[in-house]
């Protein structure tokens, strides 16, 4: 559909609709992130939490029990990292993130006398 306006004397101008690509970044993007991040540095402090229990149970404890229990304690920590890890990349993505849409807006064209209707 187009809108006529601005005929006047050498002046024919006619509005049409002209697609435009806008991307932006959420609003709730930042908070998100931070959401992320806060639980990236619990996940940090509770690693540190178990190197801590890790290392007081090595220095008291002896015997097979003690070697079970490191046998599948062992992999903890470093998952526990993994995740944080994880979870601290997860939130600048999530920061950084884009989002596109399609807007239509009416922009006045110059058009030839001929080509506008009465």
């Amino acid at each position: 559909m187009a809108i006529y306006y601005g005929r006047g004397p050498g002046m024919p101008y006619v509005s049409l609709p002209v697609k435009r690509l806008v991307r932006f970044t959420p609003s709730e993007a930042p908070a998100i992130a931070a959401q992320f991040r806060g639980i990236s540095r619990r996940a940090s402090e509770l690693v540190a939490r178990l190197r801590v229990i890790n290392s007081r149970l090595e220095a008291d404890w002896d015997g097979r029990a003690r070697v079970r229990f490191l046998a599948g304690f062992v992999e903890q920590p470093p998952q526990g990292e993994n995740v944080s890890a994880w979870l601290h990349g997860e939130a600048a993505r999530i920061e950084m993130m884009e989002v596109e849409r399609w807007e239509t807006v009416y922009e006045a064209q110059w058009v030839e006398e001929q080509g506008v209707a009465e």
